[in-house]
C-alpha cells in the first residue's frame, strides 16, 4: 500500500511537473501582445485668408534740405540817411511791421511844394475856363474873334491837363513820403546784418535786410535717373507720376522725429544733372512753427 501510494504521489508529482512544463512551453510559444496605441489628436485649428488685390504703398526715403518759401531782399524805394531801425537783427517780423525809418524831411517839402503847384494849377485852370465861356458868348453875339475862341479853347485844355499833371506830381510825393516808413512785405526771419543808423541809404541799391519766408516751407531732395525709370514702371497708368493724390510726403528730422504735416510733391526738373546723374525734386510743406527750419531727411 505504501508503495503504492508513493507511485501514485510520484505520478502525479510528475503530473504537476509535466503540466507546469506545458504551461511554460505553451507562454514561449505564444506571439507577444502588441502595446496599446496612443489616442488619436485632435484634428489641428487652421485659419483662412481670402486673397484680394489692393495698391500696396511703397515707401522710399530720400535725404532732403529744408529751404525757404521765398527770400525777400529789403531796399529803400528812395534815398535818404537812417533815421532808425525798428526790429532786432534776426528776429521774425510780421506782415506790414515797420522795419526801418528813413528822414522824412525832404520828401515833406517836396509834398508840399506839389500840393501848392496843384492848387495853383486849380485856379489857373478856373481863370481860362470863365475866359472860355465869356469868349463863347461873344463868339455867339458875333463881337469876338474866332482867333480869341480858339486861344480862350487852349488855354482852357492845357490848364486841364496841367491840374492832372500837378495831382500826380502829389501822388509821387506822397508816395516818396511812405517810401521813407520801410515795412516787412513777408512774414519770417531777418538777416543778422543791417545798415547802421545814420548811413545815407541810396534808393534801390543799399540792402536793408533780408527776411526768409517759412511758411510754407521747401524740402529738395535728389533721386536718380534709374529710381525714376524703376517708379515708372511699377506706374505705368499714371498721368503724372508724383500726383498729389497718389504720393504723400512725410517729413522726418535727423532725430528719427517725424514732422506733423503732411506735404506734396511741388514740381521736379526734367533734367538730369550731368554731374550727379540725379533729378533734382522739391516737396512743400506747411508750417506755422517754423520746424521745418531743422535739418531733415525727406521720406
Amino acid at each position: 500500500m505504501r508503495l503504492r501510494s508513493l507511485i501514485g504521489r510520484i505520478a502525479a508529482g510528475v503530473l504537476v511537473l509535466a503540466l507546469a512544463g506545458g504551461g511554460v512551453y505553451l507562454f514561449m510559444t505564444q506571439p507577444a501582445k502588441a502595446p496599446a496605441a496612443p489616442p488619436a489628436p485632435p484634428p489641428p485649428q487652421v485659419g483662412v485668408a481670402e486673397l484680394k488685390a489692393a495698391d500696396v504703398a511703397l515707401p522710399l526715403e530720400f535725404s532732403g534740405r529744408v529751404a525757404g518759401f521765398r527770400v525777400v531782399e529789403i531796399r529803400a524805394q528812395v534815398s535818404g540817411v537812417l533815421l532808425k531801425r525798428e526790429y532786432l537783427e534776426g528776429a521774425v517780423v510780421d506782415v506790414g511791421q515797420v522795419l526801418f525809418r528813413i528822414d522824412p524831411r525832404t520828401y515833406e517839402a517836396s509834398l508840399a511844394r506839389a500840393t501848392a503847384q496843384a492848387a495853383q494849377a486849380k485856379a489857373t485852370l478856373i481863370q481860362t475856363e470863365e475866359n472860355y465861356n465869356r469868349q463863347v458868348g461873344l463868339a455867339a453875339q458875333k463881337v469876338a474873334t474866332q482867333k480869341s475862341l480858339e486861344d480862350a479853347i487852349a488855354g482852357r485844355d492845357q490848364a486841364r491837363a496841367n491840374v492832372q499833371s500837378t495831382e500826380a506830381d502829389v501822388v509821387t510825393a506822397k508816395l516818396n513820403l511812405e517810401f521813407t516808413v520801410i515795412k516787412a512785405p513777408v512774414k519770417g526771419p531777418t538777416s543778422l546784418v543791417s545798415p547802421a543808423e545814420g548811413t545815407l541809404i541810396q534808393a534801390q541799391q543799399t540792402l536793408l535786410t533780408t527776411i526768409t519766408q517759412l511758411d510754407p516751407a521747401y524740402v529738395n531732395f535728389t533721386f536718380t535717373d534709374s529710381e525714376l525709370r524703376s517708379l515708372q514702371e511699377i506706374d505705368r497708368s499714371s498721368e503724372e507720376l508724383f500726383d498729389p493724390a497718389h504720393v504723400k510726403v512725410e517729413l522726418q528730422f535727423g532725430d528719427g522725429a517725424t514732422y506733423p504735416e503732411p506735404g506734396t510733391v511741388d514740381t521736379r526738373s526734367r533734367t538730369i544733372d550731368p554731374r550727379t546723374g540725379t533729378i533734382l525734386t522739391r516737396a512743400i510743406f506747411p508750417t506755422t512753427t517754423g520746424a521745418c527750419c531743422r535739418a531733415s531727411s525727406c521720406a
